[in-house]
């Protein structure tokens, strides 16, 4: 296909399955305001050349972009609680205040905006089976900085968990300087051993 630009439209509520996976030239996706939860089958944009992705800040889930492999740029809405199928190339990821769970691996990640405001606690077990961002900034030579939002309420346990020493290569954590945040919960940069630097909120 010769498409290189694709916006849906606010009223689409399902995107069948390898919908565009032909859109060889695909390099933009933009979802309309208006949409809220879509119904995405396999592999529905299996779009390796995608390099900007638009999410609307009305969505309430989001896309399986794990196969556009030319993303590093991506900017999660409010709405979405649920975190997954990221591309493993994003270099930079803000995460919106209704985010709830996260996962993937982020290894080429150099900054990681955080806002969400009061994201579940990770346990032992979900930790071990990966229901945490891992590898953070593992292929990268600068490491990763971790920016704190003013609304976040808390840090929950384990978040940025490392099950290895130097796995998550996280360098700077930086909370915003009128942070709410009360409380960060345990093991929550549990082998952060390249951390240099922490700016804590007063």
């Amino acid at each position: 296909s010769a498409i290189t630009k694709l916006t849906i439209p606010s009223k689409v509520t399902a995107i069948g399955e390898n919908c565009f996976s032909s859109c060889s030239n695909l390099t933009q996706l933009n979802f309309a305001t208006g949409i809220t939860n879509i119904n995405y089958g396999n592999g529905a944009f299996s779009c390796p050349n995608i390099t900007i992705v638009n999410l609307s800040n009305t969505m309430t889930n989001l896309p399986n972009l794990s196969n556009c492999t030319l993303l590093k740029n991506l900017i999660i809405p409010n709405n979405i609680q649920n975190v997954v199928g990221l591309p493993t190339t994003l270099t930079t990821l803000t995460i919106g205040e209704g985010v709830k769970t996260m996962s993937g691996q982020l290894p080429y990640l150099t900054t990681l905006n955080y806002n969400a405001i009061n994201a579940d606690d990770v346990y032992s077990s979900d930790a071990s089976n990966g229901y945490i961002f891992t590898k953070i900034g593992s292929s990268t030579a600068s490491g990763t900085t971790i920016n704190i939002g003013s609304k976040v309420q808390k840090i929950p346990n384990r978040l940025f968990y490392a099950e290895q020493e130097n796995s998550n290569n996280y360098t700077t954590i930086s909370f915003a300087s009128n942070s709410v945040c009360k409380s960060i919960g345990e093991e929550s940069f549990y082998n952060c051993n390249k951390l240099t630097s922490v700016n804590l909120p007063d």
